[in-house]
């Protein structure tokens, strides 16, 4: 899940082909920028690039940038989205490893398709277990290359992966992973903070449209009204309910706590009038 809003800063550090950098957390793909000896340097599908080639590799899961040659030991602009992966209980199946289907080579899909970055394929070989992992960018990998390597498919779930070694006859290829998120992305926006304010008129009488307001002191007066529509206007925003006594106030800015509010409003008694409907002849005259 990407962050709101960009995070831009300036670093000082070497970086070596022995020396990672590391973002402060997770990088989303795609959004990273660093200038440096005039140069950029940006991300494409796990891969650190300029214009001129390829440099290193970034894992965007824990934000950690690697050169593959070279020294950078001045100062980088760095520009990125932070993004963190949210974990929850992975799916998960098996294939069976049989004499007649034993190999080092196979291929299949996954269903539902998987959360790109979250599929893992593990396999065991004379008593040891290897994981070749998805790195985000559709590439099957190990933590060495002799684990094994293969390809996945983000759009249909599809896969093709060659194992290191030939798997144990009774043991099974586990493969697990996450189903894309069902969150939603809440835009930025301001929260404020409400309350409902209960009002106390006098018994028969009610409070007149028009007539409240609420103020309270937080650098300097601040002050809100109701329209003779009910809705506040002002230091803060919400609405009055003359039939429950009841305003619902949220201020503008939130003030200091202990903040006493003064409500101030004109009580009056309630009145119906009642008119009676005028008769009217055959062709709709009044009489």
């Amino acid at each position: 899940m990407p962050g709101a809003v960009a995070v831009s800063y300036t670093a000082s550090h070497a970086w070596t082909t022995s020396i990672k950098f590391n973002l402060p957390g997770g990088c989303l793909p795609g959004s990273l920028s660093i200038v440096t000896d005039g140069i950029t340097i940006f991300d494409d599908a796990g891969l650190l690039k300029t214009a001129s080639g390829t440099l290193g590799n970034i894992d965007y899961a824990n934000g950690i940038l690697t050169l593959n040659s070279g020294t950078m030991s001045n100062a980088k602009a760095v520009t990125y989205t932070p993004a963190a992966q949210i974990l929850r209980a992975p799916q998960s199946s098996e294939i069976p490893v049989t004499p007649e289907s034993r190999s080092q080579s196979y291929v299949g899909t996954v269903n539902p398709v998987p959360q790109p970055g979250t599929l893992s394929i593990s396999y065991m070989a004379q008593g040891r277990w290897y994981v070749l992992s998805d790195s985000g960018n559709g590439s099957l990998k190990g933590l060495d290359a002799s684990y094994g390597a293969g390809t996945f498919n983000r759009n249909t779930g599809a896969f093709v992966v060659t194992l290191g070694a030939l798997p144990d006859v009774g043991s099974s290829l586990v493969l697990t992973w996450n189903v894309p998120t069902q969150e939603t992305q809440q835009p930025s926006t301001t929260l404020k903070a409400s309350q409902s304010l209960a009002l106390n008129p006098p018994a028969g009488t009610a409070v007149q449209p028009g007539s409240l307001t609420v103020s309270w002191e937080y650098d300097g007066t601040k002050t809100a009204t109701a329209a003779t529509s009910g809705l506040l206007s002002g230091a803060a925003t919400g609405s009055l309910s003359v039939a429950q006594n009841r305003v619902d106030f949220a201020p503008n800015v939130l003030p200091s706590v202990g903040t006493e509010l003064t409500v101030s409003y004109v009580a009056g008694p309630k009145q119906e009038d009642c008119f009676a409907h005028p008769s009217r002849d055959g062709q709709g005259w009044c009489r």
